[in-house]
C-alpha cells in the first residue's frame, strides 16, 4: 500500500497494514483518550467487536 502525504508535506510512503484481531489489543486501543469520539458514537463493546482497525507498518 502506499500512504500519500499531501498539504504541507508532500510524499508517497511505502506501508502495508494487517487487521487488528485481538481483542485485549482492541479494548487497549479504543479505551484510550484519543478514541473517546469513537465511544460516544456507539457502546465499547460493539466497537470492539466490529469497529475496522489496521495496524500501518510503514517500510
Amino acid at each position: 500500500m502506499i500512504f500519500h502525504l499531501k498539504e504541507s508535506t508532500q510524499a508517497d510512503l511505502a506501508a502495508h497494514a494487517k487487521p487488528v484481531t485481538d481483542s485485549d489489543t482492541r479494548r487497549m486501543v479504543l479505551t484510550h483518550m484519543v478514541a473517546q469520539w469513537y465511544r460516544e458514537q456507539v457502546d465499547i463493546d460493539t466497537l470492539i467487536d466490529s469497529a475496522p482497525m489496521v495496524e500501518v507498518t510503514f517500510n
